[in-house]
């Protein structure tokens, strides 16, 4: 079968054509006759190890890494520290990758310097991309610096997934009529008095100038 040749293939100011075309001639003059060959297995080394390496770090996160309401990125800071160092860096790349614009990997630098404002305690750290890190006793909260706009109807006997924040709320009517919110493993659960609020209900964003008043409490909160 004939084939035909593109004749862009012979103009080296494409990258590729300039490796394939000058550079490499080069080193097989002047270093090895076998190149090529040694690149391809080179390549081949490489990605059989980033391969192995990965599977050992996504174990590691299981147990470090959680993604929190708002789309935050919470990290066990003390299970963090104990890993090795190489651990440590690719667990926080794919952490800031997580929460930048087009799920980025950071640069080399932006990891050093995070590392070390977490390894010298800091309480906070700018990144590049509008990231925020805030360090607490027990855990590392990475997050975007931009505020989230949503505001979304809440059907009865049906679930509402705000993408935004990564949550889901379901609302049903229950006989109970006492106001309560406690955790279960499944999530949150929120009872509210029918009788003191009003259908259909809505969930949305913090606005400046929001006010609530705690039930049983006096005065009004932030």
């Amino acid at each position: 079968m004939s084939f035909c040749q593109d004749a862009s293939n012979k103009q080296s100011v494409f990258k590729r054509n300039y490796i394939r075309n000058k550079l490499l001639p080069i080193l097989k003059t002047n270093l090895n006759q076998s190149v090529e060959k040694a690149i391809l297995n080179l390549s081949e080394t490489v990605s059989d190890e980033e391969t192995f390496l990965d599977s050992v770090v996504q174990k590691k996160m299981k147990k470090i890494l959680t993604i929190s309401v708002g789309n935050k990125i919470l990290l066990h800071k003390e299970k963090l520290l104990q890993c090795d160092k190489w651990i440590q860096k690719r667990i926080l790349r794919t952490a800031v990758a997580k929460i930048s614009e087009n799920n980025l990997f950071p640069d080399k630098e932006t990891i050093n310097r995070l590392l070390d404002s977490i390894i010298s305690g800091k309480n906070s750290h700018s990144l590049k991309g509008k990231l925020e890190m805030k360090s607490f006793s027990d855990y590392i909260v990475l997050y975007p610096r931009k505020k989230l706009s949503f505001n979304e109807k809440l059907d009865v006997d049906q679930s509402c997934h705000l993408h935004k924040i990564n949550y889901i709320i379901t609302v049903r009517l229950k006989n109970k009529t006492t106001g309560s919110l406690k955790d279960n493993k499944n999530g949150m659960v929120g009872r509210f008095d029918l009788a003191k609020i009003k259908l259909p209900l809505s969930v949305r964003s913090i606005k400046d100038g929001d006010q609530f008043c705690p039930l049983g409490m006096r005065g009004s909160k932030k």
